[in-house]
């Protein structure tokens, strides 16, 4: 319904916006520890990593910002970015 989809849509908006900010003061962004698999978060996480990406920040991604990189509207989300680091636990 169309209220949930504008909540939904406001709940992702405002976790973007508490983090961008910061970005300025940043040398590298860490995503995954504790990042959980709720589809708001991840939304909300994509839309952090093409703004880190805008700001050519290093990037060090490792659980469930991996998880995040499996999922077929993100897969692509690092295409042609150099500035990252994975850490896969084998």
């Amino acid at each position: 319904d169309n209220s949930n989809a504008a909540a939904s849509a406001q709940l992702v908006h405002d976790m973007v916006n508490v983090v961008v900010p910061k970005l300025e003061r940043l040398h590298v962004l860490v995503l995954g520890p504790g990042l959980g698999r709720c589809p708001l978060v991840l939304q909300a996480t994509a839309k952090i990593i093409e703004q880190a990406k805008s700001k050519n920040l290093t990037l060090v991604l490792d659980a469930d910002a991996l998880y995040l990189l499996t999922l077929d509207d993100y897969k692509n989300i690092l295409r042609d970015y150099n500035n990252v680091v994975l850490t896969p636990n084998v």
